[in-house]
């Protein structure tokens, strides 16, 4: 009796209904550079054609979709602007960390230095707002901007923590669900809004944003210590370097006798401590397992929030991107 192998759908797999929106989006991005002036257009083009996999804004586009499987104008815009606010967010970010890498190709700042990647920033982030502003709602505007104070008050939180560390797990999740998990759910509000769905519905795929948003940070930290920079495309270790206490790093600490911990605070403030030591010791700890059974039941919580939506043609696809990032999850050498 033959088994039957069942595979997990792949990006390009969730994408492909939906690629003449993706295309609809970068051709909108794209039409984005002759907004800026002719100096800062090279910058702008650079930035725009070194993007990630586009989470945000498929969850835009995925808590948008109807039975009409039509996507508005309004959907792409609001794509966009959830796009442009992530990515100045991660050249800030890449700044602060001195990244050398971002997805697989140099940095913003590596290739422009630091004072114009932070001046390009803060036109992106602008731009986003600018755009926002162009709906006939304040809604639109209302979402995006919130968003953004807070993506940008969780790096703030972050960094002042590298200076007096707070080694509480409560701490950590307050700043990623801050850095994170509020543009995921920005992304979900605004698709499940402009596509007309109903209040009850909005609110639930918000929380499943949410949600989905904190899993993916602990799984983005979570690779920071036990994958190569030549798979996921960005620099790694930075977030110990930087002084950033992330969930497996809390865990180890919370796991180790008080002398031992505070050994590892010390030499990870005097920027002396070893990676590839401290990664041993979370093995021989059960870290990684721990912190990825965390991850599960964040997913797990995800997936609760839209129990009560299941016909709605927006809650498969979403669906779809959860369980995505569970294999990804479980594919992780832990």
């Amino acid at each position: 009796m033959s088994s039957i192998v069942t595979t997990q759908p792949t990006l390009e797999d969730i994408v492909a209904p939906i690629k003449p929106s993706m295309i609809a989006l970068d051709h909108f991005i794209q039409d984005q550079i002759q907004e800026f002036e002719p100096e800062v257009q090279e910058i702008a083009r650079y930035s725009f054609s070194h993007q990630g996999k586009r989470l945000r804004p498929l969850l835009v586009f995925f808590s948008g979709q109807t039975r009409a499987d039509v996507v508005s104008e309004d959907i792409i815009k609001a794509a966009a602007i959830v796009e442009m606010i992530h990515l100045a967010s991660l050249i800030h970010d890449d700044i602060l960390d001195n990244a050398q890498l971002r997805h697989g190709c140099a940095s913003l700042s590596q290739e422009y230095g630091p004072n114009l990647a932070v001046l390009f920033g803060d036109a992106l982030f602008s731009h986003a707002l600018k755009l926002a502003t162009e709906f006939p709602t304040t809604h639109v505007c209302q979402i995006a901007s919130q968003a953004t104070r807070n993506v940008c008050s969780g790096e703030i939180v972050q960094t002042l923590g590298t200076h007096e560390p707070d080694l509480s797990l409560q701490r950590y999740f307050r700043i990623i669900d801050l850095k994170t998990a509020e543009l995921f759910s920005a992304s979900c509000l605004l698709g499940a809004s402009l596509a007309g769905y109903e209040e009850s519905f909005m609110i639930a795929s918000a929380e499943f944003g949410r949600k989905l948003g904190t899993a993916y940070q602990i799984y983005d930290d979570l690779t920071d210590f036990v994958s190569q920079e030549k798979d996921i495309g960005k620099t790694l270790g930075t977030d110990l370097t930087e002084g950033k206490y992330t969930l497996p790093l809390l865990l180890l600490l919370q796991t180790l006798s008080e002398t031992d911990a505070q050994r590892w605070v010390q030499s990870i403030k005097a920027k002396t401590a070893n990676i590839t030591e401290l990664c041993e010791l979370m093995h021989t700890h059960g870290i990684f397992m721990q912190t990825q059974l965390l991850c599960e039941q964040v997913l797990e919580d995800a997936e609760k929030s839209l129990q009560a939506w299941h016909t709605l043609p927006a809650t498969a696809p979403l669906l779809q991107l959860h369980t995505l990032i569970h294999s990804k999850l479980k594919e992780l050498p832990v």
